[in-house]
């Protein structure tokens, strides 16, 4: 930290290559009132209570945007081939993952009264997107905002015949692509769900991600994958096999087999049916009543031919 803070002033808080440095504030009154720059959760009372720092906790406390005081005054050459091309201004407004707050990264920490004030470095990778002069809103390279699709309320019956309304809610794995490098303004898009995609900004809810969350468009209605993935439905391994084995239970969790349903562009060597062995899934997707997996065709394992 001793280290960070020495180059912070050396350079006059010019900020150092590949990073931001970001300024945070927060209230501490010895109750459950938190407010300031980023704040968009409240503490639990209880745990506002018992907590006598209110440094972040990304379990009680999200964080996502604050204002940047430095920026980088070059990138490294790793940074600009991974696509890093412009940075945002000093006075910009930056948002990222509330994950990026992590305690490595926090180089000072004061306290005015009951106010504290922190900064934190933040990786260029990290900021998501940054809002300029209030309204205008520039998305990091490499990003995607999508517009939220908000799915209608219904009603739910419980055992005891009671009627609940459901409110309405985001839909967790799908949204309209805003701003993108790889895709298209108004597009349709799947995308892996994450606990921290929603962000808020001026007030309006948002989703963002890395544009590799993104795994399909949705063109006329039909879901169509990106050319190095497949959509499986996943086949359980019986208790028995048809000789009857017994198959042991650790050895049915550990096996993952499917039947190809659709296939990216490359993977026209797979055919649709045929069955697969693979290693790892990256989503689940629910159509038609019915669940079905994503799988990257460098995790299939084996591809069964009749």
């Amino acid at each position: 930290m001793k280290g960070y803070l020495v180059l912070c002033v050396l350079n006059k808080m010019k900020g150092i290559i590949d990073h931001y440095i970001i300024e945070l504030d927060s209230l501490y009154e010895g109750s459950p009132i938190i407010g300031g720059v980023g704040a968009d959760q409240f503490f639990d009372k209880q745990i506002a209570l018992d907590d006598k720092d209110v440094l972040f906790n990304p379990n009680k406390y999200k964080r996502t945007w604050a204002k940047i005081i430095a920026v980088p005054q070059r990138l490294s050459q790793f940074s600009l081939d991974l696509g890093y091309n412009g940075i945002f201004k000093v006075g910009d407004i930056v948002h990222f993952f509330y994950t990026a707050l992590a305690d490595k990264y926090l180089i000072d920490k004061t306290q005015v009264g009951d106010k504290f004030t922190y900064q934190y470095l933040l990786p260029i990778e990290n900021a998501i997107c940054a809002v300029r002069n209030k309204e205008y809103v520039i998305v990091n390279d490499g990003n995607a905002l999508l517009e939220p699709i908000v799915l209608q309320g219904g009603e739910t019956i419980t055992k005891g015949g009671i009627i609940l309304q459901e409110e309405e809610r985001i839909d967790k794995q799908r949204g309209i692509v805003l701003h993108s490098d790889t895709y298209n303004h108004g597009e349709e898009v799947l995308f892996v769900p994450n606990s921290d995609s929603k962000i808020v900004i001026n007030g309006h809810d948002y989703l963002a991600m890395k544009d590799t969350d993104i795994f399909a468009t949705i063109e006329r209605g039909e879901m169509v994958l990106n050319d190095d993935l497949v959509l499986i439905e996943p086949i359980e391994l019986g208790e028995k096999t048809e000789s009857g084995i017994i198959v042991p239970e650790m050895a049915r969790r550990n096996s993952y087999r499917g039947k190809i349903v659709k296939r990216g562009s490359v993977c026209e060597d797979l055919e649709i049916g045929q069955e697969i062995m693979y290693s790892q899934h990256i989503a689940v997707v629910e159509e038609d009543n019915k669940t079905y997996l994503v799988v990257k065709a460098e995790d299939i394992m084996l591809a069964i031919s009749e």
